[in-house]
């Protein structure tokens, strides 16, 4: 296998380039027509054998080719950034706005509301029609928790854009939104909604999804409940909504999550069933053809039925092209048929690229391509059965070492017993969805529908227990593993150049692989961030005061912190991951606090932290004998004096400051506050 026998690949790199330039290196909003038109008649000039150049130097004309799609990259990528077109609603906003959407998305009933993904479809204050995504909260009731993807609703709300995180390193929702065209978004409380009655978007998808629902009800007709059908959803339909958090948590630290969302191991199961049902029908001239159109329909049909993710899409892209080389009688190589599909995606949404579904895909079946031949070759097994554990064995130690970077670089742990939990899952996966199927075609036959559910709901009972007891093995699991951007990029190429010495074994490969071994070493000396440095988050509904030192942090928090450290993990569990913090002090924020530490000292309401001093209350009578004070933290339980003589110093309002009394402070001195909900955690560095 040689790079060269594969152009589409050559294409494909050359494109993703191009979208990670437009997306984080180029300005947004630039006419990129003029380079393009430029860089296709340089191309066309330097093409071997015609104008500028001979057949010797025919790398430049690939040179060019290679700019013109790197180039088409930049474009499509800047073109898909929908809220700079200017029929965007966000770019027609005003104070008082009543917009007909559609619900593009299946609502998801969380504890206190329901999130919908909505389509603009018409301005009624402005008469107007708009483009543009969004998402909605409504408050949950009965009716939004009986909406359903298609329907019309009238809404009377203005929308905001969505802000990014306010602390370091804080995951950026905004960011993700925007890979999915989604800017702005809107709370809406039961009377600023109107369902509109007999308008609905009855289109492909909308009856993809009723026959989706109703296969998730003949499973629950037929004895699977609860932890048994929401595993059984995930794994036929891609449906994980029902999927509990301690569930997904097991299979997430087992190694297993792959099995709980529709992915290439089953669109291949599919497609293998398939093939060996159409095997005995012979279809006449054309049958190869047929089989494979049809074979083609089902397989996208399925992946319509999942919800068509990034993942479902790559796999039926991928066989679509093996289907149709079949056909053809070609040889198809899996490595083309993969670039190809991987192409053909990004060039209709080129943000699949940052999906993480789609990169944990494609880098599990790449890394399975490359490495599963040369690992093979390593031993021959003396038999079928053992030849058989022997490529499962390869198959997941070759996905496992492919994605293991990006899982750790999201995640930050790593499945020890990957292998076991394969050796289990995936059989039990195959076996699972086929059982699926059957219970569902077999449902007319109430009685024995209802017998083979009791044995699907078992089998999954089993798989779901065993996966338990693996994630719950002290040595299960390796957790707060930490990976920056560059550590990333540094293991992918030592993976890809180790897996290409494997093929081809040459001196510059050994070189090259020293080279990023020792760079990779390098940057991991470096990982943490060991700064000295106190910093109260934006938790709007708590209080997090943490002191960072020497690789410990001090926390000063309330009761509710002190009793769940975890509420608080969102906002604050990524920024103390990249400190490299192994051990927290808790200290309950309250009149008895009294600690010290190497960069601090702190007898409530003092705090001294370098040569800045804190004060933690508002009470004029605890700070008698104080003349002067660097800053005054204020939180939402004391009583805000806004007296010029009470306030000293600078203030600090933390996120759960109400705005009424923030706008009261406002109006003493503006000039003083640091308010941390508009700007952010506040972060004092020694």
């Amino acid at each position: 296998m040689r790079f060269n026998e594969y152009p589409i690949l050559k294409l494909l790199l050359a494109y993703i380039l191009g979208i990670v330039l437009g997306s984080f290196v180029l300005p947004d909003g630039v006419p990129w027509w003029p380079l393009g038109i430029l860089f296709l008649i340089l191309g066309a000039l330097a093409w071997p054998k015609k104008y500028l150049f001979n057949y010797t130097y025919r790398f430049i004309s690939g040179a060019f080719i290679l700019l013109i799609f790197t180039y088409l990259g930049v474009l499509i990528y800047q073109n898909s950034e929908t809220n700079l077109h200017p029929r965007h609603f966000g770019n027609h906003l005003q104070e008082q706005d009543l917009w007909i959407v559609s619900i593009r998305s299946m609502p998801e009933v969380k504890e206190k509301s329901v999130a919908l993904e909505v389509e603009i479809e018409y301005n009624l204050s402005q008469k107007q029609k708009f483009e543009g995504k969004a998402l909605v909260y409504l408050q949950k009731d009965s009716l939004s928790e009986d909406l359903f993807y298609g329907d019309y609703l009238l809404i009377n709300q203005r929308f905001k854009l969505i802000t990014p995180p306010q602390n370091p390193y804080q995951f950026n929702f905004a960011a993700y939104s925007s890979r999915k065209g989604i800017y702005h978004q809107a709370y809406l409380k039961s009377e600023d909604w109107k369902l509109i009655p007999n308008l609905k978007n009855h289109n492909l998808a909308y009856f993809a999804l009723l026959l989706r629902n109703r296969m998730i009800a003949i499973l629950r007709q037929n004895e699977l409940n609860e932890d048994e059908l929401a595993v059984a959803s995930g794994i036929l339909l891609g449906e994980q909504s029902m999927i509990s958090d301690e569930l997904r948590a097991s299979y997430s630290g087992s190694g297993a999550s792959h099995v709980l969302s529709v992915s290439g191991l089953h669109v291949g199961i599919v497609f293998m069933i398939l093939s060996f049902l159409l095997k005995p029908f012979h279809w006449g001239k054309h049958d190869k053809l047929l089989k494979a159109l049809f074979v083609i329909f089902i397989l996208w049909l399925y992946a319509l039925l999942t919800g068509l993710s990034p993942s479902v899409n790559r796999s039926a892209g991928m066989f679509t092209f093996i289907a149709v080389g079949q056909s053809l009688r070609r040889h198809t190589h899996i490595l083309g048929s993969l670039s190809a599909s991987a192409f053909v995606l990004l060039l209709i949404n080129p943000n699949y690229l940052f999906d993480l579904g789609f990169q944990l895909s494609y880098s599990a079946v790449v890394a399975i391509v490359a490495l599963q031949k040369p690992i093979s070759d390593w031993w021959i097994a003396p038999n079928k059965i053992t030849d058989a554990f022997w490529q499962l064995v390869v198959v997941s130690v070759a996905a496992q070492v492919g994605t293991a970077p990006i899982s750790i670089f999201y995640f930050h742990q790593f499945p020890n017993l990957f292998l076991l939990t394969n050796f289990i899952v995936i059989p039990l996966t195959y076996i699972i969805l086929v059982y699926a199927i059957l219970v569902l075609v077999i449902s007319p036959l109430s009685w024995v529908a209802h017998y083979a559910g009791m044995g699907l709901s078992n089998l999954i009972g089993f798989m779901n227990w065993t996966i338990t007891q693996i994630e719950g093995l002290s040595f299960g699991v390796t957790r707060d593993l930490y990976l920056n951007l560059s550590m990333l990029f540094l293991s992918l190429a030592m993976i890809s150049i180790f897996a290409i010495m494997l093929r081809q074994l040459r001196k510059w490969q050994l070189f090259a692989q020293l080279i990023l071994l020792v760079a990779f070493l390098g940057f991991n000396l470096f990982k943490y961030d060991t700064s000295n440095e106190m910093i109260l988050y934006d938790t709007p509904k708590n209080t997090y005061l943490a002191v960072y030192e020497n690789g410990k942090a001090h926390i000063f928090c309330d009761s509710a912190v002190m009793e769940k450290p975890e509420i608080v993990s969102f906002q604050v569990a990524e920024n103390e991951l990249r400190k490299g913090i192994k051990k927290r002090y808790y200290h309950l924020l309250n009149n008895e606090l009294s600690a010290t530490g190497a960069t601090f000292k702190i007898q409530f309401p003092f705090l001294a932290y370098g040569n800045q001093l804190y004060y933690l209350s508002t009470s004029k009578e605890r700070r008698k004998g104080i003349d002067s004070l660097d800053w005054m933290v204020l939180n939402a339980k004391e009583k805000l004096l806004i007296k010029p003589d009470s306030l000293m110093g600078q203030r600090i309002l933390a996120s759960q400051v109400p705005t009424w009394k923030i706008k009261l402070l406002e109006g003493a001195d503006s000039n003083k506050l640091y308010e941390v909900r508009k700007k952010g955690a506040y972060v004092q560095k020694l």
